[in-house]
């Protein structure tokens, strides 16, 4: 037998983890843990759309009060194009 063709045993455990298919059991714990997980993404998302409507509101509400002072101390209207 040549040397090439031995194998350790550390060498047939690897092979066999890397050929041996891995099944998943979905548990009622794991499917609850899932719907948590989505639930909380769902919420970062609409946390993050209410920050940025709110930005847009604020900073629209300092901007035209900006151009309304300008117009209100007689700033040339061409400048605000």
């Amino acid at each position: 037998m040549k040397s090439s063709m031995l194998t350790t045993p550390l060498m047939t455990k690897r092979l066999r983890s890397l050929t041996t298919p891995i099944f998943i059991v979905r548990t009622d714990e794991a499917a609850m843990d899932e719907g948590t997980y989505l639930w909380d993404h769902f919420k970062f998302n609409a946390d993050q759309r209410l920050k940025a409507f709110n930005f847009f509101v604020i900073l629209s509400t300092f901007a035209n009060g900006g151009v309304f002072a300008a117009i209100e101390t007689g700033f040339s209207r061409m400048a605000l194009r």
